[in-house]
């Protein structure tokens, strides 16, 4: 007799693998990460050194369909007391260890989920401009994918068709690692900004690849101490923003957002002003500064290349968190409603410096 097929209790289409390749690679610097299918969509983790996490958020809306069937677990009735986040923890919902680099083979298998960026420092140029190239001899050839998981013990299921080839990938589910119970609480922030990633991603280019780590300074808008210097390095180097560089002109313009990377061989500084064409969104109640390992700052270089928008947030205890805002519905046609993700970066501070570098910006 032969054994009963499991029951589906996920399934996930998308029309074009490659904005989804693209997002899951910009967590591919860990080789497992776990995974999480809710109802209202599917969160991939990953985490470095008990101190850096990135998370991948796909709503339930990104793909072309979705459905998660899963009955709730048994449980006593909510009391008034109960918050939202026990009620999220008792939803129904399945929980696995996977390898990453794994799915990201499987979303190649036919070798056109190519990167739409990814990489960091001076390649980034190079890197962007190939994928442009990619982009202008597409040969209209796409990858759709299916999605399925049956339950505990059972495999990730991926079908994927294109030009009416289609193949069956079978990966591998694993217990779960734990994770560290890292999460940002916005009732602490001090601090948020939204600005489009090219500008942020322009700033990274800058930073020597040599530093050991990086400062994030944030003053009020009305109360900016730190004069403007769009590029500054040990020459102290100023020049108004889109500008070329002059060593003699100041430029009075305050800075309400300074990045300074620390390095043997100096430090390099680039300057933000209270400008609705950079900072879209500015937040700051006190002038807030910490610093980060650098290293840290490299593993969010390939969600920053492929996100169109970035989030900065800072909370009293100097966790940085970074929102990505990747789109995920490749080409759409105008007037139709673009779909995104979100890859959330958090960093923990080195805290023995955050104090001694905000009064050395002051002083300066």
């Amino acid at each position: 007799m032969p054994a009963p097929v499991p029951v589906e209790i996920l399934s996930a289409t998308v029309t074009d693998v490659r904005p989804l390749a693209s997002m899951l690679r910009a967590l591919n610097f860990r080789p497992k990460a776990v995974m999480e299918i809710r109802d209202h969509g599917i969160k991939i983790t990953v985490e470095e050194g008990r101190s850096i996490q990135a998370a991948a958020y796909l709503t339930s809306n990104s793909f072309a369909s979705y459905s998660f069937t899963l009955e709730a677990p048994a449980r006593a009735s909510p009391t008034p007391s109960t918050d939202s986040q026990d009620m999220e923890d008792d939803a129904p919902h399945c929980i696995f260890g996977i390898s990453l680099s794994t799915v990201l083979e499987c979303l190649n298998i036919f070798g056109n989920a190519t990167a739409s960026g990814g990489g960091g420092g001076k390649e980034w140029p190079r890197r962007m401009s190939d994928q442009a190239e990619l982009e202008k001899k597409d040969d209209g050839k796409v990858t759709s994918m299916r999605m399925s998981y049956s339950g505990e013990g059972e495999p990730l299921v991926l079908l994927l068709e294109e030009s009416g080839i289609v193949t069956r990938c079978e990966i591998t589910t694993y217990e779960p690692d734990t994770l560290m119970d890292l999460a940002f609480d916005d009732d602490t922030r001090v601090q948020k900004l939204i600005m489009k990633s090219e500008w942020l991603r322009d700033a990274f280019l800058e930073l020597d690849p040599s530093s050991e780590k990086v400062a994030f300074m944030f003053s009020p808008a009305g109360n900016a101490p730190m004069p403007y210097n769009r590029y500054a390095s040990s020459h102290r180097r100023r020049g108004g923003h889109g500008g070329d560089m002059d060593d003699d002109e100041d430029v009075e313009v305050p800075s309400i957002f300074r990045l300074e990377a620390i390095g043997t061989l100096g430090s390099t500084e680039m300057d933000y002003p209270n400008d609705k064409d950079v900072l879209e969104t500015f937040e700051c109640f006190q002038p807030t500064s910490n610093s980060y390992k650098f290293g840290h700052m490299q593993l969010t270089t390939k969600a920053l290349v492929a996100s169109t928008k970035v989030s900065i947030r800072t909370a009293e205890d100097g966790l940085l968190s970074f929102q990505f805002m990747i789109p995920v519905s490749g080409r759409v046609s105008k007037g139709a409603e673009a779909k995104v993700c979100f890859v959330e970066f958090l960093v923990s501070p080195l805290r023995a410096s955050s104090r001694r570098v905000l009064q050395e910006a002051e002083q300066r």
